[in-house]
């Protein structure tokens, strides 16, 4: 490594070091003093927001560390972390019952991943790559949109009229949020494309607790569902088990793989309802 480049990198390391250190400085939230706080940021209380948002920094930094790997720095990702934290908090109603970090997971996530997607777009395609891509993405998005539940790859094949390994081609150029952080199922197999780029090692207390707190109201959320919804969910999605694919949690209910995505997407749009919306990012 060059001298420069070493340089930038220490230099970087310091101004991260000394960021996280502010951060850490501000106490976290009760319950009660974000719905204080969220009350006097409505009526137009600066400094109610400030607070706010300065007592979750810390959650923006554990974020962007997990896309490291992206090509952007470090300094850029929480930049535009910090911008998804002030969104959020701008649009927090603590009347909906979730905690402010639940919610803006989503917003800070969202603001990162639009970043690493517009410098991937500057990475020129051929032109009817390109056209595949944008075909891929607005098919997506629309899927999403109607059911609530991100396509996996079949189900994009099927629409599409390709194969699901030209499928799973076209996914590797997208950095598109939605294409990124889906679930993808493939000959049993679980994926997500995000994980190409996702730093693994980076975990730490404050990711922990985000985690924490999704996972409880990933659990008040199930209590709406049936007990064979609930059981599907659990399964799906790891809780308090091993995550399952479509094909062994069939073999769970005598049903087929099919069968079990009905139930599936059944039960998530019930829990994408308004009071859970919090959950969207953690259910992709």
């Amino acid at each position: 490594m060059s001298e420069s480049r070493l340089r930038t990198n220490t230099e970087e390391q310091n101004n991260i070091s000394l960021y996280f250190a502010d951060a850490k400085k501000e106490k976290l939230l009760t319950r009660e003093e974000e719905i204080e706080l969220t009350k006097r940021l409505k009526e137009g209380d600066a400094e109610a927001r400030s607070k706010l948002i300065r007592s979750n920094l810390r959650f923006v930094i554990t974020i962007a560390k997990q896309y490291k790997n992206s090509g952007l720095l470090l300094e850029d990702l929480i930049s535009e972390g910090n911008m998804g934290l002030i969104i959020a908090a701008d649009r927090f109603d603590p009347d909906k019952g979730y905690h402010f970090i639940s919610y803006a997971v989503y917003w800070i996530r969202q603001s990162i991943l639009r970043a690493i997607n517009e410098k991937s777009r500057l990475i020129r395609l051929p032109l009817n790559k390109a056209m595949d891509l944008v075909d891929l993405e607005r098919t997506v998005h629309q899927y999403y949109y109607k059911s609530g539940y991100t396509p996996d790859v079949n189900e994009l094949a099927a629409i599409l009229n390709k194969d699901p390994n030209d499928i799973l081609h076209i996914m590797s150029m997208s950095t598109e949020h939605i294409s990124l952080e889906g679930e993808y199922n493939y000959d049993g197999m679980k994926d997500r494309l995000i994980d190409t780029i996702e730093d693994k090692t980076s975990a730490n207390v404050e990711e922990t607790a985000i985690n924490k707190e999704l996972m409880e109201e990933l659990k008040t959320a199930i209590e709406s569902l049936s007990d064979i919804e609930k059981q599907i969910i659990n399964a799906r999605y790891g809780i308090d088990q091993e995550r399952k694919t479509l094909k062994e949690v069939g073999e769970m209910f005598s049903f087929t793989k099919e069968r079990i995505r009905q139930i599936e997407k059944k039960a998530l749009r019930k829990m994408h309802s308004q009071k859970y919306s919090s959950l969207k990012d953690f259910l992709k």
